[in-house]
């Protein structure tokens, strides 16, 4: 079943990629939404009954929320994304064939630079305590994402007959699945005071809630992440993460790869969410490493500013109660894996140099 709408001719290529983030939620079992022309085609799968009226309603709520949004022309930092013609891409849906120890080999460069800029290492839990998401906000700006865990009660007469209608035995427990490391660090630090410079580090599985149709070799519901989170002043944030975007920098380019650091923006799915979007792109809040992989590319690490709206929402300052600031750094390790993987092949022993003193037979 398809639906089939007109896109303005006003729209930039920003707007319509903006039109397609959003119509990707008018409809569960959307097997796909593209732009071909001047057309929006949402194709939905066979069987299932939707009303056209509430389609058409959403998408003209969502095309009346883009077209008042300002268009904000993407800054580039850095590149070195060859003019040639792109190769053709093969990318396989997961790296089954990709040596194991390709995860633990990255991640080991990614701790490097993070104990080059002396961050202390933590290792946190995979649940994240409902409290804190509350605190944090994420579930309320990306909805979308959120994955909620359920639980069975520890009730003698609800477990005794569990099995007879399990689906009804669950209720919503006290934890999500962390959709992003940072957010240990700062509950970790809450209520505290803090002085100077602090940068943290931590690795773990992260978990999103992607539309099913959206799923790639890039983009997975669950993937291993590295992030570096900075607290300080707005200057020692800003200055710290433009170091660790040249390292981060100089490593890409060590390992042969092809792309461009960029200004961008987070998905927001809230009724400011376009603000939040314009102002992060006018503020350059937020940097992405984008990898080129012949005719794909896609978003590997991020750089992000968050000045004051996370440690003010966990009640962290400087000694004197001062505000402070606070960024992070994301590396996507299955993501640096697809792409070393499309240049150089599946055989680790094949990549270049600088991984080689990180192999152990």
């Amino acid at each position: 079943m398809k639906f089939i709408f007109a896109v303005p001719e006003t729209f930039d290529d920003q707007k319509r990629g903006l039109l397609i983030e959003q119509a990707s939620y008018v409809a569960p079992n959307i097997e796909s939404v593209a732009i071909e022309g001047e057309e929006l085609i949402i194709t939905i799968q066979e069987g299932c009954q939707l009303e056209e009226s509430l389609i058409k309603s959403q998408f003209e709520a969502i095309l009346n929320k883009i077209n008042d949004c300002m268009s904000i022309p993407v800054r580039t930092m850095k590149t070195n994304v060859s003019s040639s013609q792109p190769q053709e891409s093969s990318l396989s849906r997961d790296h089954s064939s990709v040596d194991p120890r390709a995860y633990q080999l990255l991640d080991d460069m990614f701790l490097d630079i993070a104990r080059k800029h002396q961050a202390v290492e933590r290792r946190y839990p995979t649940l994240l305590q409902e409290e804190v998401m509350h605190t944090c906000g994420y579930h309320t700006n990306f909805p979308q994402n959120v994955y909620a865990v359920s639980e069975i009660p520890h009730q003698f007469n609800i477990l005794e007959s569990a099995h007879e209608h399990m689906d009804s035995a669950f209720r919503k427990a006290d934890y999500y699945l962390q959709p992003c490391i940072c957010y240990h660090v700062y509950q970790e630090l809450s209520g505290q005071q803090v002085s100077g410079l602090h940068l943290y580090t931590a690795e773990g599985r992260c978990f999103r809630h992607e539309a099913k149709w959206r799923l790639n070799a890039f983009r997975r519901n669950e993937f291993s992440m590295r992030e570096i989170v900075m607290i300080g002043t707005a200057a020692q944030i800003t200055e710290t993460r433009q170091r660790i975007i040249d390292d981060v920098w100089e490593l890409f380019v060590k390992l042969g790869l092809q792309g461009t650091v960029q200004t961008a923006n987070d998905p927001f799915f809230t009724a400011d969410g376009l603000d939040k979007l314009a102002f992060q792109l006018l503020s350059s809040a937020k940097y992405e490493l984008i990898a080129q992989c012949g005719t794909i590319s896609s978003a590997i690490s991020s750089f992000n500013h968050s000045g004051d709206m996370i440690v003010r929402k966990f009640g962290i300052t400087g000694m004197d109660g001062e505000p402070v600031q606070s960024g992070c750094v994301g590396f996507g390790i299955d993501r640096w894996i697809q792409a070393l993987a499309h240049r150089h092949g599946d055989d680790i022993r094949h990549w270049p140099m600088v991984l080689q003193g990180h192999i152990h037979s």
